[in-house]
């Protein structure tokens, strides 16, 4: 498979800023890694140690022919560009550096932020289905962070380690849009531009523990998109929470960005209490309460409209009530414990 410097999202974008900069236009070309070819047939760049390292030596490689590529020597440093904090993040290795093994195959909803995202955010704002694809995390030195691949016809996110997860993490979500045929500058613009964001970013604050992080998140598909938008000022993650209208289960309203430990914990309490809260669990008492209550309407009928049912009577008719149930034996708080999800 011949690779294009498009295929590299990071190293693709620091390059078409640097062309910006310099005023001419990005010219994409094949890479070569192999060996060193003419130009006309690719541009040759070194295979680094790692991924990141392979970025730096697309953009320096290209930067220095750059004058046979785009006619024109580009001058820049892209550390100082309005997106560096990036490459800074990457180079000097900023973030948490535990993650996958490498070769491992996982699922889309093995990684909670993206899998967030897309399905309570992405899904039903274009009204499209998940796809719960495979991610195989790997150590492939010459191919970008992410990529996507093709594998017995079914499309796979593969993940180069990145010591940075607001950035592996970004493009990875940017990955999934695509194989899911869905335009990630279309995606990205509406989340970021509209009344979306403030869902989206309260999201991302209570996933990262710092708000540095989830900056970098926003900034990496801010770059690799291409584009640049006016964010709209949000509340912080506290007041967030206290104005969405979710209710949260037993635990509290969370009191800060550092609830990514209990993200799961929390999904399933509220899981387990989505249908208890409404509908399923008042139905069943109702059910039973009609039918005791039908019993008592007979007895009053059979003894006429002057003669009340007395509170023995009631007893009577609710043990028969009882006897009446498959389990016998079976008390009203046994008969409770039936529905009861705690």
């Amino acid at each position: 498979m011949k690779l294009e410097l498009s295929d590299y999202l990071l190293a693709s974008s620091f390059i078409k800023s640097l062309c910006h900069d310099n005023g001419v236009l990005f010219q994409n070309i094949y890479l070569e890694f192999d060996s060193p070819v003419e130009l006309s047939q690719g541009l040759y760049v070194e295979s680094g140690e790692n991924c990141a390292q392979t970025t730096f030596n697309i953009i320096k490689a290209y930067v220095q022919k750059s004058e046979r590529i785009v006619g024109k020597k580009l001058e820049g440093d892209i550390t100082h560009l309005d997106h560096g904090n990036i490459i800074r993040a990457i180079y000097y290795g900023d973030g948490d550096e535990s993650y996958a093994d490498d070769n491992v195959i996982q699922r889309l909803y093995q990684n909670p932020l993206v899998w967030i995202l897309i399905k309570d955010l992405v899904c039903p704002l274009f009204d499209c289905k998940i796809n719960n694809m495979k991610v195989i995390y790997s150590d492939i030195n010459h191919l970008d962070f992410t990529a996507v691949i093709n594998k017995d016809d079914e499309d796979i996110v593969l993940v180069n380690q990145v010591g940075v997860k607001p950035v592996q993490h970004a493009l990875i979500f940017y990955r999934a849009l695509e194989i899911m045929d869905l335009p990630p500058i279309d995606v990205i613009e509406k989340m970021l531009n509209t009344s979306m964001y403030e869902k989206f970013r309260g999201v991302l604050d209570n996933t990262f523990e710092k708000e540095s992080e989830a900056d970098l998140f926003v900034d990496t598909l801010l770059f690799i998109s291409s584009f640049s938008v006016n964010l709209p000022k949000i509340t912080t993650s506290s007041q967030f929470w206290e104005d969405y209208s979710v209710k949260l289960a037993q635990g509290g309203i969370p009191s800060g960005p550092n609830t990514s430990t209990n993200w799961w914990y929390r999904g399933l309490i509220e899981q387990m209490l989505g249908g208890a809260r409404d509908y399923e669990r008042n139905s069943d008492l109702e059910k039973m309460r009609e039918e005791l209550w039908d019993k008592i309407e007979e007895v009053k009928k059979k003894k006429g409209k002057n003669k009340p049912v007395t509170y023995q009577e009631m007893l009577e008719i609710s043990n028969e009530h009882k006897e009446s149930d498959k389990s016998p034996r079976s008390t009203t708080q046994g008969q409770l414990n039936k529905i009861r999800i705690w």
